[in-house]
């Protein structure tokens, strides 16, 4: 044993106190430091023709994500988090998409995957994320094929079969429709599957489709098809496709005397207020019909139009839901990572989103109800909702 003087000794406690003190100070701003981030990807279109759907997505994300940071209500596993919207443009092209998520999943450190918004782009990433086991939840992707035989992609939308069979019977037994026609883009999954479904459903029911014709995307005069179309003297022409083709194809209608029922799809939702005036008297389904009646609805869209100054359409409420979706899976099972998500999506029931309930049965594909909108006056009113 050696001996130390006593002067020695207190300066060898004081400096052994002052490290106590320093180590436990360093524990204090360790339990302080800022909260854990879970980062979301969120693929959407910025540029071209569907940038105003990719803009809706976007802040509806930042909306969500505001107000779920703002109530510092994520706390798992006795930590708290955050979350974080990494946007990547897809430019509306698949080869993009699937790029755009390639950088989200294997550079940005992402733990899930919000998008694409159309089944053209979300059906390629669909696949990919499913390789890589990455929980992904598309807010619109309608075709079957997005979510068909994977475990770990959702939908916050209906699919396709739903809503063609939902549109039939509205054109048959609602507005009494005998003769249907239909224009459709071969080249789109979403539009195509639409157009066959409609076709099916409508002569399962006992009407007649007089015109079944097709155009490929890129294509700007339809005048031709619309004339043979004009010549069986259809009660209605459906149109399973996007704004710019659709209000171009409704005008060029009127232009050979083609005077009949229009009914649209949910891809009418992102149209614009020039657009719907060009539409004027025609139907479509939509995927979100704002119910001022409901307190979360109301709050959602002073909110959005608030921050944004402008109304939120269908694929802002349904990435909202879609980011809300993925909080809710989150606290269900208490962990902050991809597999927790995918666990926790797949056992959602009864969620209560802006588009009502939603509730997921062994698959992505969600259960839920379809509207249907009239055009007045320029305006989309809502009519009338079907339900699985």
């Amino acid at each position: 044993m050696s001996f130390r003087p006593e002067g020695a000794w207190r300066a060898t406690l004081a400096r052994a106190i002052i490290l106590v003190f320093l180590l436990a100070l360093t524990g204090c701003q360790g339990a302080s430091e800022e909260a854990g981030s879970i980062r979301l990807g969120l693929i959407a279109p910025l540029s071209g023709e569907m940038a105003p759907a990719g803009a809706s997505a976007v802040r509806a994300a930042e909306l969500k994500v505001k107000a779920v940071n703002q109530s510092g209500s994520l706390l798992l596993g006795g930590r708290k988090y955050v979350l974080e919207v990494l946007v990547e443009d897809n430019r509306d092209n698949p080869q993009e998409s699937v790029a755009a998520a390639q950088k989200l999943i294997n550079q940005k450190g992402i733990s899930a995957l919000i998008g694409p918004l159309v089944s053209r782009n979300a059906i390629p990433v669909a696949r990919l994320a499913e390789k890589a086991r990455m929980p992904m939840i598309s807010p619109s992707s309608t075709h079957p094929e997005t979510t068909t035989g994977k475990e770990y992609v959702f939908r916050t939308a209906i699919t396709d079969p739903f809503q063609g069979r939902a549109l039939s019977r509205f054109a048959f037994k609602d507005l009494g429709v005998i003769k249907a026609a239909v224009l459709f883009d071969a080249a789109s999954a979403y539009n195509q599957t639409l157009a066959k479904v409609f076709k099916s459903e409508f002569l399962a029911l006992g009407g007649e489709i007089s015109g079944f014709e097709f155009y490929t995307t890129g294509e700007h005069d339809f005048r031709d098809q619309l004339r043979r179309i004009a010549r069986t003297e259809p009660g209605l022409l459906f149109l399973p496709n996007y704004p710019h083709d659709a209000v171009r194809q409704v005008e060029q209608a009127r232009e050979v005397g083609l005077e009949c029922h229009i009914l649209g799809s949910d891809g009418w939702d992102t149209m614009s207020a020039e657009g719907f005036a060009a539409v004027d008297r025609a139907f479509f389904s939509t995927l979100w019909a704002a119910d001022p009646g409901d307190d979360q609805n109301r709050i959602f869209i002073n909110a959005f139009n608030k921050a944004y100054n402008s109304k939120p359409d269908a694929v802002a409420a349904l990435t909202y839901d879609s980011v809300g979706l993925i909080v809710e899976a989150l606290k269900s099972q208490d962990k902050a990572d991809s597999q927790g998500i995918r666990d926790g999506l797949a056992q959602i029931k009864g969620y209560r989103g802006l588009a009502g309930s939603l509730s997921f049965e062994n698959n992505g594909d969600p259960i839920k109800s379809v509207a249907i909108m009239e055009v007045r006056e320029g305006k989309p009113k809502y009519l009338k909702s079907f339900t699985p």
